[in-house]
């Protein structure tokens, strides 16, 4: 006859201890629970001292009420050969190599914030050991700005909302400042949240991504001067300002004299060096609320924010004239080139992007019929 391996019961005070141990049994309920699973352990035990019946792992937490119905005791029932049971801890394992393996930072946060388990890329992410423990707080290993965002953001995940965020981790003496993704998840047993679980990517690669992405679509790769995609788009957003404000602008579109004899000369590379140095020695000159942008070859062109009108413009347009005056050395050579100057002022000579770019192209073209090296308004005030 086959034997059939009975349940077995085991008696724990409030307090957790064994009642009428035996010497080769754990003292204590949670002796023989690992670091990852004391605190549910310790939240099954409380939960079964209130009278409620708990499954935790392979057993079952029961209150043992006295006469008057208050509870005295906790019963524990292990059944060792029940398969159901077998299947759940086959299922913990694979739940805990998938945990262990992940290519993801995983840490499972309790309600304080503390972290009580983590995985390996997480020990890596945070230059932990494995046996290390975070001291009080997860949130102290991130910047002192992102962290109070990251607590707004457990605080939320504590009352059942997940929540996703972009941060940063604290520079250390190993590493710069890392930014990180985080995505919190409430962690529930029997519909109470009993804890956090935080996903941490490492994103400075997708930063780098993007930034390069951006760069290609909106700067000028040879002088990194917005480009013209860049320029409209600052354009459109200086007249919604302007119409809201009252505020006036000037726009100056720049073409260089004589740069194509630069290039005939002297080839490519001295063009193309011209034309970094020219965007240098100009945006030394503007101010950090004016736009710089290069629409293209040798074209240029500025919004500036007046105050004087037009005596602000027509400052500008003679001062980076004048800065021209001096030639750019390459190559043990003096490449010179003026520069012509059409100039537009909101509302004056136009009050839409189209009107004002064809108003200042229009200028340009008298700057350069008028013998170049010189600049104009767009008709009279």
């Amino acid at each position: 006859m086959e034997r059939t391996e009975q349940p077995s019961l085991l008696y724990y005070d409030l307090s957790g201890c064994l009642v009428d141990a035996d010497p080769s049994v754990a003292q204590h309920f949670l002796d023989r629970f690992s670091a990852d699973d004391i605190a549910h352990a310790r939240h099954a035990f409380v939960r079964a001292q209130s009278g409620e019946p708990v499954a935790f792992l392979d057993s079952y937490l029961i209150g043992l009420p006295d006469e008057t119905g208050t509870i005295r005791g906790v019963v524990e029932i292990r059944d060792p050969g029940d398969a159901v049971q077998s299947s759940v801890r086959a299922e913990r394992e694979r739940y805990r190599s998938f945990f262990m393996h992940n290519v993801d930072s995983i840490a499972f946060l309790g309600l304080d914030g503390s972290v009580l388990r983590k995985n390996e890329m997480f020990e890596e992410m945070f230059a932990l050991s494995p046996d290390e423990r975070i001291a009080d707080s997860w949130f102290e290993f991130l910047e002192p700005g992102a962290a109070n965002e990251a607590r707004e953001a457990f605080s939320q995940t504590l009352v059942g909302e997940a929540q996703e965020f972009d941060s940063v981790l604290k520079a250390s003496a190993e590493m710069p400042p890392i930014p990180i993704r985080v995505r919190f998840t409430p962690l529930s047993m029997d519909g109470e949240i009993v804890g956090v679980s935080a996903v941490v990517k490492n994103i400075a690669a997708e930063r780098v991504a993007h930034e390069h992405m951006h760069n290609l679509a909106f700067y000028d790769p040879l002088t990194r001067l917005p480009n013209r995609a860049l320029f409209e788009d600052r354009l459109t957003q200086t007249i919604a300002g302007a119409k809201r404000y009252n505020r006036p602008f000037a726009l100056l579109f720049l073409d260089l004299d004589g740069f194509k004899s630069v290039n005939d000369l002297h080839g490519h590379a001295a063009g193309d060096a011209l034309l970094r140095a020219f965007g240098e020695r100009i945006g030394a000159i503007l101010r950090e609320s004016d736009t710089f942008a290069r629409l293209g070859g040798d074209e240029f062109a500025v919004l500036q924010q007046l105050s004087r009108i037009p005596e602000d413009a027509d400052a500008l347009a003679e001062k980076l004239i004048e800065s021209l005056h001096e030639s750019f050395p390459f190559d043990g050579k003096a490449l010179r080139v003026g520069l012509s100057i059409g100039i537009a002022v909101y509302p004056w000579h136009g009050i839409t992007e189209a009107s004002l770019l064809d108003a200042a192209d229009k200028a340009l073209y008298e700057a350069k019929s008028a013998g170049k090296n010189t600049f104009r308004f767009a008709g009279p005030f």
